[in-house]
């Protein structure tokens, strides 16, 4: 009795974010290799269904929680499935509150700025915006 075997191809499935850091609001795209179009395809976030996103092979999508979010794309070409995973790392959006707004200040040399400490996730630098006057910042954060 004459039979006929299908072999599927395995697909090649590797998530590439861009960017893969990205501050609260903004958006990142996520891709694999355009040989996946055809195949079903399924994007998640941490475990859930990205609606809108079945069957493409590049996302565009914007993350709502500060930390790392965990995208996965499934791809199934008929009996073979593969899946990656991709963190992206949301930041909280930076904020600077300096206290004192203007400084009177006597040629002594040394004087004090104090400003908000940086979230966990944020790093803060002290810069000058125009002329300096020859004056150093010695502990830049």
């Amino acid at each position: 009795v004459p039979f006929s075997v299908q072999i599927d191809a395995n697909p090649t499935v590797q998530i590439t974010a861009v960017p893969d850091q990205i501050c609260k609001g903004a958006t990142t795209t996520l891709s694999i290799d355009n040989s996946n179009n055809g195949h079903k395809i399924r994007w998640t976030l941490d475990g859930i269904a990205i609606p809108g996103t079945d069957d493409k092979v590049s996302i565009t999508h914007t993350p709502t929680v500060i930390g790392n979010n965990t995208y996965k794309v499934t791809v199934t070409n008929g009996v073979c499935e593969v899946s990656d995973d991709q963190v992206v790392i949301v930041r909280s959006m930076p904020t600077a509150t300096v206290t004192n707004k203007a400084i009177s200040q006597c040629d002594n040399g040394i004087f004090t700025i104090v400003a908000n400490q940086p979230l966990s996730d944020q790093i803060g630098e002290w810069t000058f915006v125009g002329d300096n006057h020859n004056a150093q910042i010695t502990n830049k954060s």
